[in-house]
């Protein structure tokens, strides 16, 4: 199973036009960014992200692992109590378990990864 790449569309929308059409000198970077965003979201950026997530989860592992031998517990206790359960799973894409060809489930997975993220970091 294999994350659907996002292909970013070369040709604006109507309402980017728009907005490009008002981008001024100081605005250029933005203009830039927008015109070329198909050459730079191409599918060699968007496996090396996914790998960047897998690398974050596997050293996320290591603190998991680090945090249970110093309270004495099972390290899944440790990523239940800290709301992170997606460590449990042998990788982040296997335990979001979503349709990846589907736009709002990608985004819900991205939702749901930043929520655990978040809660890890505020956990005692």
């Amino acid at each position: 199973m294999s994350i659907e790449r996002w292909k970013a569309r070369q040709e604006p929308t109507k309402q980017e036009q728009s907005l490009l059409k008002r981008l001024d000198r100081v605005r250029k970077l933005f203009r830039f960014l927008r015109e070329q965003r198909h050459e730079l979201f191409d599918d060699a950026l968007q496996v090396e992200l996914e790998g960047t997530v897998n690398l974050l989860a596997h050293a996320a592992r290591k603190v998991v692992t680090c945090a249970a031998a110093l309270l004495g517990w099972d390290p899944d206790q440790v990523c239940r109590k800290a709301g992170i359960p997606l460590l449990l799973e042998s990788s982040v894409k296997n335990g979001l378990d979503l349709q990846w060809s589907d736009q709002e489930q990608k985004r819900q997975a991205a939702e749901i990864l930043a929520k655990q993220l978040i809660a890890s970091e505020n956990w005692p």
